[in-house]
């Protein structure tokens, strides 16, 4: 998914506000790593294969074949151990297909954010959002990202998912150093804009977001 320009009401960016160029979101890209909340299993695969090997009919080949074994019967062992490539093989053929489909899924419906990159507002897949990209906060989407708001029209913005506030928050701009924003300046990855628009710094992406 590449970036598109965006071209409706609340994409005018302010003025005295800029975003980072394509080059500079690269960069940053390959510094900090893709935004993700949730850091990839790196076990996963290893989980999938033990899955795999419990599965019932693999198990009762195995102690089949090691029973024979231990009995002396050694052609009946190969031949039950052998039994086990069809039987895995099967297993192994339909998880592929099951994860070709939801990958495939998943980059149909990848979620975007609208960004602000070279001087407009484009929209650009989740996980390409960086800090220091200006993001565009409107009614309707959920924020890619924690970050300061730079410039507000009436925004409120739902954190009952992190807070657990059951009224939406309004916000105000912070034109400073985004380290000493208030909490009423500040938005969080996976909140709701609820109403309003607005543009926000991007501070923090990733599993390090609140």
């Amino acid at each position: 998914m590449s970036q598109q320009a965006v071209h409706d009401m609340g994409s005018e960016i302010p003025a005295g506000l800029n975003g980072l160029s394509s080059i500079d979101a690269r960069r940053l890209l390959g510094k900090v790593g893709p935004n993700r909340w949730v850091k990839q299993d790196r076990f996963v695969r290893v989980r999938e294969v033990l899955s795999l090997m419990l599965d019932p009919m693999a198990v009762m080949l195995i102690i089949a074949a090691v029973v024979y074994f231990l009995l002396g019967e050694t052609r009946d062992a190969i031949v039950l151990a052998l039994a086990l490539i069809p039987v895995l093989g099967v297993d192994v053929l339909l998880e592929a297909r099951s994860r070709a489909a939801l990958d495939k899924l998943a980059r149909a419906a990848a979620p975007s954010a609208d960004v602000v990159r070279d001087g407009q507002v484009v929209s650009a897949p989740l996980e390409k959002v960086v800090p220091g990209d200006l993001l565009v906060l409107r009614e309707g989407h959920v924020t890619a990202a924690d970050g300061v708001v730079r410039w507000v029209a009436n925004l409120a913005i739902d954190e009952s998912s992190l807070t657990g506030e059951s009224e939406p928050q309004q916000k105000r701009a912070w034109p400073t150093t985004p380290g000493d924003a208030a909490p009423d300046a500040r938005f969080f990855a996976g909140s709701q804009v609820v109403a309003g628009h607005g543009f926000g710094v991007v501070t923090t992406t990733g599993a390090a977001t609140q």
